[in-house]
């Protein structure tokens, strides 16, 4: 291919040449220009045959045949009169069902023991146990949606006390256990009671200046007169009552009976110290609550009466004792929000998304006691 474009070049050139001679130059004459002959160029025209020879030698392949298309069939045209009139059957008619009323949302409130399973996603093989055939609320779950709730995905199984709550719940301790043999119930800081159907609980519990056994819990739990069962014993029955309650600050006194015992231990907590000096904005708080069990969390703001923080709290946390370090500062008795907000702490994969808690400081819970002419004044630890 190269060569061939180099022969063309010099064709040119030749014929260039050619072109010039023949028309010869200015002021020759004619006849003179015509006397002089071009002489042939062989190799120019060996060229060309040697090109015709190469062109002719190449055979150029015919391009393939396509196989022929099958033929096919004439369907023959169809009336649209002609079809069969087809009607789909029509669905069925669904019956209206009643939409009920939304229930009220209250934070940190006290909670009613169910009769059937608490609503929420499905957890299956509830663990049967001796606990749970005197009190519904008492269910070990190990289905995986129970356990990916309470944050415990590869836990064998999870703890519900309170209906609402995806927690993994405070178990009954040896401790309560070892009380209800004896024919007593236990209390102290976190026992969780029923006062009548509510479920809470107990912030602390001790003696008064008359060496009665006391314990301390929300207010809002049962008003005075309520009997009060622990939770974590309720075979023995009730074992106190609601004998003193301040609405404002949110807080009642219940008288325990002679089948009770007090420790300043409980379940893990320990109080050696009552009240004390303001939690400072940013200080850690904690507390322990049947529902939520034991939770942390930063403190906002504190005055006189009440301490904010963000812990996580629910429905039968109320009482729940709120601790820095040994040291009772508060009891949780709300969330920061109008009850028809609800934010609660369900479970713990909510994380800090929920509801700020309220608690009653302990100052003022025990200069309101002893204030009062009633059981509870002159309150203190057990030894």
């Amino acid at each position: 291919m190269g060569h061939r474009f180099r022969g063309r070049s010099r064709t040119l050139a030749l014929a260039a040449a050619v072109t010039i001679g023949t028309t010869g130059v200015a002021g020759v004459p004619a006849a003179h220009a015509q006397e002089r002959q071009v002489p042939q160029l062989p190799h120019v025209a060996e060229a060309a045959q040697l090109v015709d020879a190469i062109a002719g030698a190449i055979e150029v392949p015919e391009p393939p045949k396509l196989p022929n298309a099958p033929v096919l069939p004439v369907l023959p045209s169809v009336q649209l009169s002609e079809l069969p009139d087809v009607h789909a059957p029509a669905p069925p008619q669904l019956p209206e069902l009643p939409v009920p009323a939304p229930a009220p949302a209250p934070f940190a409130g006290a909670a009613q023991p169910p009769v059937e399973t608490p609503a929420g996603p499905p957890v299956e093989a509830p663990v049967e146990t001796a606990a749970r055939a005197v009190d519904p609320n008492y269910v070990w779950r190990t289905g995986l949606p129970a356990r990916v709730l309470a944050g415990k995905p590869f836990a064998e199984k999870v703890l519900h006390r309170v209906p609402g709550s995806f927690h993994d719940a405070p178990a009954i301790p040896a401790e309560s256990d070892a009380a209800r043999e004896r024919g007593v119930s236990l209390y102290g800081p976190g026992t969780p009671v029923y006062v009548g159907d509510s479920m809470c609980t107990v912030a602390v519990a001790g003696y008064d200046e008359s060496g009665r056994k006391v314990a301390i819990t929300a207010g809002h739990c049962g008003a005075p007169g309520t009997p009060v069962a622990s939770a974590d014993s309720p075979q023995v029955g009730d074992s106190g009552t609601v004998v003193a309650t301040n609405p404002e600050l949110d807080y009642s006194v219940i008288e325990l009976g002679s089948n009770s015992e007090v420790s300043r231990t409980y379940n893990g907590v320990t109080i050696n110290t009552v009240g004390g000096a303001p939690q400072r904005p940013g200080t850690v708080v904690c507390k322990k609550g049947v529902a939520s069990g034991h939770t942390c969390g930063m403190t906002f703001h504190e005055w006189d009466r009440n301490n904010i923080s963000q812990v996580c709290a629910m429905y039968g946390d109320s009482g729940a004792p709120l601790v820095a370090g040994d040291r009772l500062v508060g009891l949780v008795t709300g969330g920061f929000f109008p009850p028809e907000v609800n934010l609660a702490c369900h479970t713990p994969l909510q994380g800090a998304l929920h509801a700020p808690t309220v608690s009653t400081r302990m100052d003022a819970v025990m200069s309101d006691i002893e204030g009062r002419d009633a059981p509870g004044r002159g309150f203190t630890l057990p030894e």
